[in-house]
């Protein structure tokens, strides 16, 4: 066994158009001992993308078994690398990428690996990235929507209860969206009832950015929402960010509103700590024009 890729499709440097159809049921379960899961429903690998008025439903991937940082599971519904993704007008729901062995679990949904991801009057909701591994190093990022040195934007479309967890002493990161060394934009969008989890009991059960987190990125949201999300550990470690988490990046905020969010820490330990119920911005800079963060809490 080895490395699984594309479920249901797979698009190797070719240009492919689905629409009105439905692809569910699939799944990248990748069978080695350090082997990776590459979109449960369709990786695409260079070349481009484009679902209008589609369905991908209850896809999944899983890595393998092994130790070591390489068994990953990536895309429970769509993965893409160096990849032009257009979605408009369809819908992602009940996606999961599942690491079982020592490497990360990214992009419930969606994640983006290079390149370029457009959502448009798109729906993605109850997805999730799990990892349940053990050894290596474990993370969790991204139950909606992940990319890594991508440009992502979302237009009129919304995220909802999506989540990221981890059970041992790993990073949980973006319940709903996750972006690290990019650009997110997010245009009319509406962000709700997601979290990030980290259920361990050590100080590297971190968890960040319930609704939004980005990492060393250009972060957008304009005429946008976050709402009901939540950064919770159990560990003797750090939960920020409820709403949105923003790190070493440049995060602009227009017209937009974050409620009733929070981050919680329950960890019994002298280093357990919750910052940023609503917004959490590190290093980098943070502007806020004609915005409201309201009805959140740090506990």
């Amino acid at each position: 066994g080895g490395d699984a890729l594309g479920g249901g499709l797979y698009v190797g440097n070719g240009n492919v158009t689905l629409v009105g159809g439905e692809i569910s049921g699939c799944s990248a379960f990748a069978t080695g001992h350090n082997a990776s899961g590459f979109g449960g429903a369709v990786a695409v690998l260079g070349g481009s993308l484009t679902l209008t008025n589609t369905r991908v439903r209850d896809c999944a991937t899983f890595s393998g078994s092994g130790t070591t940082p390489n068994a990953n599971a990536f895309g429970g519904g769509l993965y893409s690398q160096q990849a032009d993704v257009t979605l408009v007008e369809s819908t992602i729901s009940g996606c999961s990428a599942n690491a079982v062995g020592g490497g990360g679990a990214v992009g419930g949904a969606v994640f983006s690996n290079g390149g370029r991801l457009t959502l448009t009057k798109t729906s993605v909701h109850d997805s999730s990235v799990v990892n349940s591994g053990s050894g290596g190093v474990r993370y969790a990022y991204g139950g909606g929507v992940s990319s890594m040195s991508a440009d992502v934007t979302l237009m009129d479309s919304r995220i909802s209860g999506c989540f990221a967890n981890t059970t041992g002493d790993g990073r949980a990161n973006g319940g709903a969206v996750f972006s690290f060394l990019g650009n997110l934009t997010l245009t009319n969008v509406s962000v709700h009832d997601s979290r990030a989890f980290a259920s361990g009991s050590g100080y590297e059960a971190n968890a960040h950015g319930g609704g939004v987190y980005s990492l060393s990125s250009t972060a957008t949201l304009v005429d946008s929402t976050i709402s009901g999300c939540s950064a919770i550990t159990t560990g003797d470690s750090g939960a920020m960010g409820g709403g949105v988490y923003s790190d070493n990046s440049r995060l602009s905020m227009t017209n937009t509103s974050v409620r009733d969010s929070s981050a919680f820490a329950s960890g019994s330990g002298g280093l357990a700590h919750a910052e940023g119920g609503g917004v959490y911005n590190s290093v980098g800079s943070a502007t806020l024009i004609a915005s409201t963060i309201s009805g959140c809490s740090a506990e």
